[in-house]
C-alpha cells in the first residue's frame, strides 16, 4: 500500500494536483515509516516531494507539514530499533525531517499552537543534533561529500534559535504582570 501511495503522490504532484498529492505522500510516508522493512531512501524521497516539488510557500500550506510530526517520530523510532540510524543515510534523512518540522514551527497562534510548535522545534533540534555527526563522519570518511547537508543543518539550527527567541519574546510580551498598571 505504501508503494502505491508513493507512486500516486508522485503522479498527482507532477500533474499539478498538489493538495491530493500531499495527502497521498503523507499516507505513503506514514505507511513506510511503520513497515518492518523500513528504509531511509523512500522516506527521504517522499519528504523531498513534499518540500521541494510542491508549492508550500504560504503559512497555511506550510502548516500542513505539522501533520508529519507523528509519522516522523514513528520513522525515527523504527529506524533506531532496526539499527538503521547510524550512518550518513540516516543523517541526511534526519536533516530533511527536521527541515519539515522547522518550516511548520514558527512561534505564532494561540497557546496550544505555540506549544505544539515548541514541541516540533525540540524534535527538529534533536534530529539535527543526531544528524550532524553522522553527516560529518560520512564526509570525513570519503563516503560522500555531504558538506552542503552540514551547512543546511547549521542554518536550520540557527533558524530554530530564532524561532525559540521569538517564542520567548511572545510569552514575555503577552504576559500580564499583576504589578503593572495601565496608564
Amino acid at each position: 500500500y505504501g508503494t502505491a501511495c508513493e507512486r500516486l503522490a508522485k503522479s498527482l504532484v507532477h500533474a499539478g494536483r498538489h493538495e491530493e498529492g500531499f495527502e497521498a505522500a503523507l499516507d505513503a510516508f506514514t505507511v513506510i515509516a511503520m513497515q518492518d522493512a523500513v528504509h531511509p531512501t523512500p522516506l527521504f524521497e517522499l519528504l523531498g516531494l513534499m518540500l521541494e516539488d510542491m508549492p508550500l510557500m504560504g503559512s497555511e500550506e506550510v502548516s500542513k507539514l505539522a501533520r508529519l510530526e507523528v509519522p516522523i517520530a514513528a520513522a525515527v523510532r523504527n529506524l533506531h530499533f532496526r539499527q538503521m540510524d547510524r550512518d550518513g543515510n540516516a543523517g541526511v534523512l534526519y536533516e530533511r525531517m527536521a527541515r519539515a518540522l522547522v518550516l511548520c514551527s514558527a512561534a505564532q497562534g494561540d497557546v496550544a499552537q505555540r506549544t505544539a510548535a515548541a514541541r516540533r522545534r525540540a524534535m527538529a533540534r534533536a534530529l539535527l543534533t543526531q544528524a550532524s555527526p553522522l553527516v560529518q563522519s560520512a564526509t570525513d570518511e570519503g563516503l560522500a561529500d555531504l558538506t552542503h547537508v552540514s551547512l543546511l543543518i547549521n542554518a536550520e539550527l540557527q533558524t530554530l534559535d530564532l524561532q525559540d527567541a521569538q517564542s520567548r519574546r511572545a510569552l514575555t510580551d503577552s504576559a500580564s504582570w499583576p504589578w503593572q498598571v495601565d496608564r
